[in-house]
């Protein structure tokens, strides 16, 4: 693998760094002093931030919030949210590849993977984009920021944003001057293939002070840098294995976005947009290290786990996958949105804030059969599509901000709906493998209306309608204390239809259709036999959440806040529904005492409160800003999901959790020329009671007979690490060639390691089993050319080309190791050019 940061940056070395740092940070304050009767207008840029649904400035806002801008995106080559996140304290992504990231903030999660309800709520201006099952990752093209609220957020921002938010907010169109930008760079991936991007924007006044319109788009293509070698068996049996197909795990996206902007009084205006973004991959960015293979009986029961000898074991720097590697993916967005205000003097603001969000996932994979199957050419292709629509509505009323007693009321209304279609396409050999007493499966499948070798594992039609009334009253007790109270009302209701294929028993020895004949099907009803609804009604569910905030202001350059605040999100629906009681009664793995019944569905939200406490400090005139912060949150009634014997599970809703943190920010003005910027956290975060079944007679079922969910006491919270830093300056040099001004910028990042899931009790190497990943120590530099309008960028990211697994999991056949991994060494050139 090389030299690796790893080996550059010890544990012991990295705290001294950081003590190191640390000190010089503290110590500016003073050193900068010195300079001030030499230039005492010389101070930070002020940021404005609108996370309080008011424009503000981030060292005036009594909460736990980061800012990015898009300038600073723009020097650190950040195209997608992967590129910048180990720069904000306390927040972690588990990045799967398109559409399957995983964003957390503050340790508030319990699975590190899609699936579950998301516990961060992600906006794009005004609009909700957070889906369950999948995120598009929206580039930071063209964006005036990127704001992170730490903490639950949910009296303005609603259910999800239990561990907090994430907003894009992006750039608008002016009506009074024409603008724009065209930029493009291209580069290199260590191990790898090229990638390229292309992206613009143009600035149209249409009638001046009046009407505008702001177009940008993009187009982009991340370089693969996987080798696919095929079966499993022929690598293992093969002196010099050779990839069937190198470089994959690449994605090409496009996208772009529509502004037109209508200042159609002084006091009212309108404006409209469009999001529309695709991205499209071939295989995962995933890497693979064989270490086991499972072995299966004629029931395709596991006997057992065979290791692999060590000679013929895949490191994870030898960059491989098996099979999978065909795996397609596709990830499509659209937004329509629509904003209109009304503003008066005395009143404040009124905003009604429309959005209709279409976002589709689509993965496909040609399954590695070489296990158990190793001596049959056998096909076996799985589709999963996920469709999921919302459509929102939101009234609000922010009232004047120059009034001592100020406020924000409004009311939310959304329906979302998901569908979710998951099906096989598989060769005669497998099926008949699994059915020796099925002679005919085609005649089968075509007699009950299904295509030749498909069969329907599940069909989901299923969503949600919410209403909610919030408001949060803000009173200046004189000019040194302010106080803020929140409250919010939701109440739901869920509908859908949870159709799991029956057809999917021809895999099993003793299946529904077993033995069955063409002739035998025609008299069933396919609607009825094929798929189950669980009937009954739905449960209605409400909750009411609040927030307190008090703040000290002593001076215009210290603040300080306590702050007690509740989040909320809307109850998982359809997964914890048992079809079949009988799954967890007789046989070999009967639970006595529990049914299917046992297991009703969710009707109650988690319960989560943060306390926390923060100071923002301000030196040396403005040219140092520091802000720390510490919380506790309690998390109790979580949804975790559970595992059963015979395959039964669902989600139970009876386990706690606290996680304590620390946070800070450091920016520091050196010189006129010469930025520094510093960030940390530590998140402590573990289950403080584990999710136990419950017998008909209300006792707790001990966990040697069920264990749905692995996890201990103590255990640590997943997709979280415990210690973040990272470390930017970035320094300039005026006309330093040709009239070009130089920049330099250095980013250190450093996270320590991640586990996948809470689950401590499984076999290792096992589906289901606690992995951790590595630490992550990464460098990057970038240096930047700008003469007026005209910049050229040159970058390397992972300098050292560390090969280093940011999360591990096990692979859908139980065989194999999985692992994201930081990307390796990237060089790249760009230019741009502003008109």
């Amino acid at each position: 693998m090389g030299v690796t940061m790893k080996n550059v940056f010890s544990r012991t070395t990295l705290a001294t760094a950081v003590s190191m740092a640390l000190c010089g940070i503290l110590a500016a304050p003073a050193v900068i002093a010195q300079d001030d009767s030499d230039d005492e207008q010389l101070r930070l840029e002020e940021v404005i931030v609108t996370a309080n649904r008011r424009d503000q400035s981030l060292q005036d806002a009594a909460i736990a919030i980061s800012a990015i801008s898009g300038t600073a995106l723009e020097e650190i080559n950040a195209s997608s949210f992967s590129d910048y996140f180990r720069n904000i304290p306390s927040l972690s992504i588990t990045d799967r590849g398109p559409g399957s990231n995983n964003i957390t903030i503050r340790g508030v999660t319990v699975d590190a993977q899609e699936g579950q309800i998301p516990t961060t709520a992600i906006y794009v201006d005004e609009s909700p984009i957070t889906a369950q099952f999948s995120n598009t990752d929206l580039r930071v093209y063209d964006i005036e920021r990127v704001e992170v609220l730490r903490g639950p957020q949910g009296t303005l921002y609603g259910s999800t944003a239990l561990g907090g938010a994430v907003r894009f907010i992006t750039k608008k169109a002016n009506p009074n001057e024409f603008e724009g930008y065209v930029s493009a760079r291209f580069e290199s991936i260590a191990h790898g293939d090229t990638g390229f991007a292309v992206n613009g924007a143009v600035n149209f006044p249409l009638i001046e002070d009046t009407l505008g319109l702001r177009i940008s788009a993009y187009s982009e293509e991340d370089a693969g840098y996987i080798d696919n070698f095929g079966s499993i068996d022929a690598y293992l049996a093969a002196t010099n294995p050779q990839p069937v197909e190198k470089d994959i795990g690449g994605t090409e996206t496009q996208g772009g976005r529509l502004n037109l902007f209508w200042n159609a009084t002084d006091s009212f205006r309108a404006t409209l947009g469009y999001v529309y973004q695709e991205t499209d991959g071939v295989g995962q960015p995933m890497v693979e290290t064989v270490l086991g293979l499972a072995t299966f009986d004629a029931n395709f029961d596991r006997t057992g786990f065979d290791p692999v000898p060590a000679a013929q074991q895949t490191p994870i720097d030898a960059l491989a996958t098996f099979a999978n590697g065909d795996e397609s993916l596709r990830d499509e967005m659209k937004m329509p949105s629509l904003n209109l205000a009304y503003s008066t003097e005395n009143w404040g603001e009124f905003t009604y804030n429309y959005t209709d969000l279409e976002h589709s996932f689509r993965r496909g994979s040609n399954e590695d059969n070489s296990n158990p199957f190793a001596d049959q050419n056998i096909r076996f292709v799985f589709f999963e599509d996920f469709d999921y629509d919302n459509e929102a509505h939101e009234l609000r009323w922010v009232s004047n901000p120059e009034h001592r007693v100020r406020w924000v009321l409004g009311a939310f209304k959304e329906d979302n709906f998901t569908h979710i279609n998951v099906r096989v396409i598989a060769d005669d050999p497998w099926i008949q493998l699994r059915n020796p007493g099925l002679t005919d499966i085609d005649a089968v499948l075509a007699a009950a209306g299904l295509p030749e070798n498909h069969v329907e594992f599940t069909d989901e039609n299923f969503g949600t309608e919410q209403e909610a009334y919030y408001g949060e009253l803000t009173v200046d007790i004189n000019d040194q204390w302010q106080v803020t109270g929140g409250i919010r009302y939701s109440e739901w209701e869920s509908y859908g239809e949870f159709s799991f294929g029956r057809f999917g028993d021809v895999f099993f020895v003793g299946g529904d259709l077993e033995g069955t004949a063409p002739g035998d099907v025609a008299g069933l009803d396919v609607e009825e036999y094929g798929f189950e609804d669980p009937g009954g009604a739905f449960p209605k569910n409400d909750v009411t959440i609040g927030k307190l905030n008090i703040a000290y202001q002593p001076g215009d350059d210290t603040l300080v806040f306590a702050q007690w605040s509740e989040g909320f999100r809307l109850v998982e629906l359809g997964v914890n529904e048992i079809e079949d009681p009988a799954c967890l009664t007789g046989g070999s793995d009967e639970i006595p005492g529990l049914n299917g019944q046992n297991l009703n569905p969710v009707q109650f939200s988690d319960d989560l409160t943060n306390i926390e406490v923060g100071v923002k400090k301000g030196f040396a005139n403005g040219r140092v800003t520091a802000n720390v912060g510490a919380y506790v949150i309690d998390w109790s009634n979580i949804q975790f999901e559970g595992e059963l014997p015979n395959d039964c599970g669902g989600v139970l809703p009876n386990g706690d959790a606290e996680i304590k943190g620390l946070e800070f920010e450091v920016s520091a003005l050196l010189s006129d020329d010469w930025r520094i910027s510093v960030a940390s956290a530590i998140t402590d975060g573990e289950i403080t009671r584990v999710p136990q079944l419950v017998r008909e007679d209300n006792t707790l079922i001990p966990l040697n007979l069920a264990d749905p969910t692995g996890a201990r006491i103590g255990t640590r919270m997943p997709g979280t690490p415990r210690t973040q830093f990272s470390v930017t300056t970035d320094y300039t040099w005026l006309e330093l060639i040709g009239g070009f001004d130089g920049n330099l910028n250095v980013n250190y990042v450093y996270t320590d390691a991640v586990n996948n899931n809470q689950n401590e009790s499984n076999v290792p190497g096992l589906r289901g089993s606690l992995i951790k990943g590595d630490d992550i120590s990464l460098l990057n530099l970038g240096f930047t050319l700008e003469k007026d309008s005209l910049s050229f960028d040159f970058y390397v990211n992972n300098v050292f080309d560390s090969i280093q697994s940011a999360f591990s999991t096990i692979n859908r056949a139980e065989t194999r190791l999985q692992y994201n991994i930081a990307r390796p060494r990237v060089i790249g050139v760009g230019i741009r050019k502003e008109f």
